[in-house]
């Protein structure tokens, strides 16, 4: 396995950096707030804390145990991932950054990544909060393609589903797959 190097820094993400967290989370919020707030105006209260606690349970161990396993920056010493992206998820199963990921793992990585975004929407249109799913909406919109063009776009994980790495950097750093 290649590691990064120091050149890759600018091509790839090297190292966890609290600018990348710091956009995440405001680009999150974007989606985030209007979709909460709008479940809540809903009367949906219960469904919106189950949403919070799901979606914190996906992000924070099976997307890690899912895709992340195929990652270099999982491969790295330690009972938790420290990756650009993620910072103190476990790492659940072994490391594996030598094989792509599979169609299964892209499968559950689709349907817990959908389920995330698009719970919210079900909840807000059947509790009549059009406004807020319209808010909701453009937060996601927000949010994907943000997540698109800074992360996916220099994420070293090139197998993954969101991946967005040009040709020519995966040809110069590829490791193995």
């Amino acid at each position: 396995m290649r590691r990064l190097s120091a050149r890759s820094c600018d091509a790839l993400h090297d190292r966890f950096r609290v600018r990348d967290w710091l956009r995440f989370l405001l680009f999150f919020m974007a989606f985030f707030v209007p979709a909460f707030v709008g479940m809540k105006a809903a009367g949906s209260a219960g469904p919106a804390i189950g949403w919070v606690v799901g979606a914190g349970l996906f992000f924070g161990f099976g997307l890690p145990a899912i895709l992340c396993r195929h990652c270099p920056h999982y491969a790295r010493k330690g009972l938790l991932l420290v990756c650009p992206s993620a910072v103190g998820p476990p790492k659940l199963r072994r490391a594996c950054p030598e094989r792509p990921v599979g169609k299964t793992e892209k499968i559950l990585f689709a349907a817990g990544f959908g389920a995330v975004l698009l719970f919210p929407f079900t909840v807000l249109i059947a509790g009549g909060e059009v406004l807020w799913a319209g808010l909701a909406l453009l937060g996601a919109a927000i949010f994907i393609f943000s997540e698109l063009k800074f992360s996916c776009s220099k994420c070293a994980n090139f197998s993954c589903l969101l991946n967005r790495v040009p040709a020519e950097v995966k040809a110069a750093y590829k490791y193995d797959h």
